[in-house]
């Protein structure tokens, strides 16, 4: 499963549904549920319908079977999946390219059988992939000839006293398109006011595009455009060249080799003041962390904070996990406004968390990286 909040559930004794919910999971993405069973033949459902292949909504479900009355109740459990080419794990891959799936299965009781298969977009059959097995891990290597489109994953797995995992994962991955789909804007809010400039537009990420171009108009329909970039790589672009309390439209699309993308939805803000982070006038009045600029972000940002006295600071980044994974500041500095950058480009997209610490004062706040 992706990171989410939780799993939804649903539980039989047999054919008969005993309880359905929700669990919730922990920050390490481990979760509990606990019931009382008679001795029997437990079927649960855990169905995970948070994350994307691609920006396309998936689902992921796992089916555990299990036997209260057995010696060894416990279903077994797939403690890795990895789909790679050349070496890489990915979500989305060129036409015509060798494709492993590698999984690896734990169990207390030896594995009778282990069987991966895979189909092509909703409505195909599945197909069974032969696999080997090497110190425990299995691999199956994909048809070559896959068309290009969403593929899903089935991993069914049985042990020596009967107790079953059957994992899907709707889509698993995509095999590339001709063209890239149209990306989607996202930062700031669909008629924002009082956005200040320069301002960072952003978009969500679409895995095959190669490039995006961004239009800002004085008007909906573009016949008065005032910006036009069509070699951005990344999914932020930051503008300057605008005019303050006048309405601005935007839209982006995407091309790779393959062809372009049509326009996204259009957007629009309007600008109402000019800033700039490096010199910001006035009098710090007490302590204070600023969120920070763009958010969402890719691959960089800026954290703004004020000082009111002289402090021993530590800014840190740290994942959900609680995990440091940078360390932005760690010195004495002045009263007054500061500024730190913060690079995620090494570190994978998802929520993550910044904290300061002058003296006594401590604040976090949470910041989102997209790749």
């Amino acid at each position: 499963f992706n990171p989410s909040p939780g799993l939804d559930f649903t539980l039989f004794k047999g054919a008969t549904k005993v309880d359905s919910g929700y669990v919730y999971q922990r920050l390490d993405l481990s979760g509990e549920l606990r019931f009382v069973a008679s001795s029997g033949l437990y079927k649960l459902q855990l169905v995970d319908s948070s994350y994307c292949v691609s920006n396309r909504p998936g689902v992921s479900t796992v089916t555990l079977e299990f036997n209260t009355g057995a010696s060894d109740p416990n279903p077994p459990t797939i403690s890795t999946l990895e789909i790679l080419a050349n070496g890489t794990n990915a979500d989305v891959f060129m036409p015509h390219i060798p494709i492993r799936v590698r999984f690896a299965v734990a169990d207390e009781s030896p594995l009778s059988s282990a069987h991966l298969y895979v189909k092509q977009d909703t409505g195909a059959s599945w197909s069974e992939i032969a696999v080997t097995i090497n110190n425990g891990v299995y691999t199956g290597i994909l048809p070559i000839n896959l068309q290009v489109g969403f593929c899903s994953i089935r991993i069914v797995a049985q042990d020596a006293t009967g107790n079953r995992i059957t994992a899907e994962s709707n889509p698993a991955f995509l095999i590339g398109t001709a063209a890239p789909r149209v990306p989607a804007p996202m930062s700031p809010a669909n008629g924002a006011v009082g956005v200040s400039i320069p301002i960072a537009l952003v978009w969500n990420r679409v895995a095959e595009a190669s490039s995006f171009r961004l239009e800002i108009a004085e008007d909906s329909s573009f016949s008065s455009t005032v910006f036009d970039d069509s070699t951005v790589i990344d999914t932020m672009r930051q503008v300057k060249d605008l005019t303050i309390n006048k309405k601005y439209y935007w839209r982006v699309n995407s091309n790779n080799s393959g062809g372009i993308s049509p326009f996204s939805s259009v957007w629009c803000f309007t600008a109402s003041s000019y800033t700039n982070v490096n010199e910001i006038e006035g009098t710090v009045k007490q302590n204070v962390l600023f969120q920070n600029y763009p958010d969402p972000f890719n691959p960089s940002t800026t954290i703004r904070y004020g000082l009111l006295h002289r402090s021993a600071v530590t800014l840190a980044i740290f994942n959900i996990l609680g995990q440091q994974v940078a360390s932005l500041v760690n010195s004495e500095q002045e009263a007054g406004y500061h500024e730190a950058q913060f690079n995620g480009i090494t570190l994978a997209s998802g929520v993550y968390f910044y904290r300061l610490q002058a003296g006594s004062f401590v604040q976090t706040k949470k910041l989102l990286l997209i790749r």
